[in-house]
């Protein structure tokens, strides 16, 4: 969606994440798994296509760099 939204309109595309979706847990559900990593996935492609992104804490803006190799700004959610 976000990519067609981007091409067809010629827009900006921002990412702002407020939870930890994608870190990993420990937890033995194969379903938790197959879900975490289909998520992971599609947010590394939006992230790195995004124009900006958006993370709530310097924490999470170190982590996420980690994750996706893209540099964050902070805008914490109150």
């Amino acid at each position: 969606i976000v990519e067609y939204i981007k091409k067809k309109y010629k827009t900006k595309v921002v990412v702002y994440i407020t939870d930890d979706y994608v870190l990993k847990r420990k937890t033995i559900s194969p379903f938790w798994w197959v879900r975490r990593n289909y998520i992971h996935k599609e947010m590394l492609k939006t992230v790195q296509a995004s124009d900006l992104f958006i993370t709530i804490s310097s924490e999470m803006k170190s982590t996420y760099k980690k994750i996706f190799n893209k540099d964050s700004i902070i805008a914490m959610n109150i």
